[in-house]
């Protein structure tokens, strides 16, 4: 099946210049290219195609890559299928055969309502609270946050327990299926003055892609260690309604440094 081109172009309103010496992934030289991108890679598997590029962050803090590994991402969905979006779908295999997790940029704040027979949106119960869940105790680290999104997006639904920072998007009514110790695990690994309001705007939501749809933003996977020569671009194809998966996509690039 022959997907259109959705092209990943520079989506921040100004520029910043990274420093030359951090490191980069850089697209393997028998990967298939975007038109016009040599540095944007792109794979497809199963009506998925996924592209992928790892030099193109340019906001706020500029040496990201000392911390974390971002990577853009464009999502594009024709299998017929709603597509799951998840952190948990996602890795980055290094030539040393360690697998690092790609972080969540927030914390999972809500639980998921019961969903009408045949309703795609259903109800969802959102748990704003300024405490820990299960302690009560106030959460003095990260205050809660309303995400102003600067990613492009059709045909996207945003998952249940992210729904409460993004008010006005649609959210996914159907259980969705997701870990929560993954989530505040891998949040946890996020410094005291991360993530920026950029990160935060850029970052690719978990959620629902339905066919036809597509979607774009980063995700900021843990930082690849100095013996690194190579990482793979991983992501599982998960039917969203189901958990069913149906397919598995790979993009192999160089990391420079």
């Amino acid at each position: 099946m022959k997907l259109r081109s959705f092209v990943i172009s520079a989506v921040l309103p100004f520029s910043l210049f990274a420093c030359s010496h951090l490191p980069e992934l850089k697209p393997d030289p028998a990967a298939p290219r975007a038109p016009g991108n040599p540095n944007l890679a792109f794979v497809e598997d199963a009506g998925v195609r996924v592209y992928a590029a790892g030099d193109t962050w340019q906001g706020d803090p500029k040496d990201l890559a000392k911390v974390f590994t971002p990577v853009q991402v464009t999502i594009e969905n024709q299998s017929g299928r709603v597509l799951r979006i998840g952190y948990t779908t996602f890795k980055l295999v290094g030539s040393s055969g360690f697998a690092y997790a790609a972080i969540p940029p927030l914390q999972a704040r809500a639980t998921i309502g019961q969903a009408p027979p045949g309703s795609v949106e259903g109800t969802v119960q959102l748990a704003a609270y300024e405490q820990h869940p299960a302690t009560g105790v106030p959460n003095e680290r990260r205050p809660p946050v309303v995400v102003t999104p600067r990613i492009r997006h059709e045909g996207f639904y945003i998952a249940p327990h992210y729904a409460w920072y993004y008010p006005g998007w649609t959210a996914w009514g159907y259980p969705y299926a997701y870990d929560p110790l993954y989530y505040e695990r891998m949040y946890a690994y996020w410094p005291e003055q991360l993530p920026t309001q950029d990160m935060l705007a850029e970052a690719l939501p978990s959620g629902a892609l339905q066919n036809g749809g597509h979607i774009s933003g980063y995700i900021y996977f843990q930082s690849l260690k100095s013996n690194e020569t190579r990482a793979n671009f991983e992501m599982d194809l998960v039917d969203a309604t189901n958990s069913q998966s149906f397919g598995h996509v790979v993009l192999p690039f160089d990391v420079k440094k």
